[in-house]
């Protein structure tokens, strides 16, 4: 997750955005990067694949409300394939989240 946070500062002024860029996405770049600095939704990657939502909302939970969790299946299977998204009310910050997510590490894939 190293390069991929998110960082906000509390004016919403500078945000670094992840390298990473949603493929099907039908508008063009400054488009997706604007609604990219707008986004209440967190990515978490390389969850073990035993990690359940519940174990995802009480840890994310420790800091304020969630509005949804998504997590990752296997579109075949329907069994969890090791990443989630946690959503947050657009008044959360994200910064306070950010600094949550290296806690996920105690539920992380061990490869």
């Amino acid at each position: 997750m190293s390069g991929g946070l998110l960082k906000a500062l509390r004016s919403d002024s500078y945000v670094e955005l992840s390298q990473y860029r949603d493929q099907h996405f039908w508008g063009d770049i400054e488009e997706q990067e604007k609604l990219l600095k707008k986004s209440c939704t967190l990515y978490v990657g390389n969850l073990s694949f035993y990690t359940t939502e519940e174990q995802i909302y009480e840890l994310f939970s420790k800091s304020g409300d969630i509005k949804k969790i998504i997590m990752g299946l296997d579109k075949m299977k329907k069994t969890a394939c090791g990443f989630c998204f946690v959503e947050y009310p657009p008044y959360i910050l994200f910064k306070s989240r950010c600094r949550k997510c290296h806690a996920v590490h105690k539920w992380n894939s061990p490869g």
